[in-house]
């Protein structure tokens, strides 16, 4: 039976009854705001989104995510011992294994979710992996960025991902670095 323990006020993790990972799910009804017009829209917005390996899902309801399999889900409250070490991924994106994961949000700017290493940090990080610009023009690989570090980056063209995989990213830095 899948599980979904709550990590944050807005966030859970997606396990079956073995502790195998599914991904994170995250709550947007907080972010859905009264005057959106399902019509103008094309369709009505997301109050969930599934974060899995094999992309992104979008949900009306918590009730959708039940029937998707057509299995019961279990909600239950994750400890805190569990939220430090659940997961070295988040979603589709990779993070380093020593980092500890809290306070997962959706990020406008990449449109992937950030989150903090601890609970009393106000610094948020992208998961994945990035190519980034060093001083002498070449290329390095990084693994998770800060939001700052992105915005900062990117306003030169000095950064590129996030990246899912390790292969993705080696393939274009080994292109640019090429150049």
């Amino acid at each position: 039976m899948p599980k979904l323990r709550k990590l944050t006020g807005s966030t859970y993790l997606v396990t079956s009854s073995n502790g195998e990972k599914y991904g994170v799910l995250v709550d947007n009804t907080d972010r859905i705001s009264l005057e959106d017009d399902p019509e103008a829209m094309g369709e009505a917005p997301q109050a969930f989104t599934l974060y899995t390996a094999d992309g992104t899902v979008g949900f009306g309801a918590i009730d959708e995510l039940k029937v998707l399999d057509g299995l019961k889900v279990q909600i239950e409250e994750a400890k805190d011992d569990e939220v430090q070490r659940s997961s070295s991924e988040l979603g589709d994106y990779p993070v380093n294994s020593t980092d500890t994961i809290h306070d997962i949000e959706l990020q406008s700017e990449l449109g992937i979710p950030t989150f903090k290493k601890s609970p009393r940090t106000t610094i948020r990080y992208y998961p994945g992996w990035f190519i980034v610009k060093q001083a002498d023009g070449k290329f390095a690989s990084k693994l998770t960025i800060s939001t700052k570090g992105y915005s900062e980056r990117a306003e030169k063209n000095e950064i590129h991902g996030p990246y899912t995989t390790y292969l993705m990213m080696s393939s274009e830095l080994k292109n640019l670095n090429a150049k």
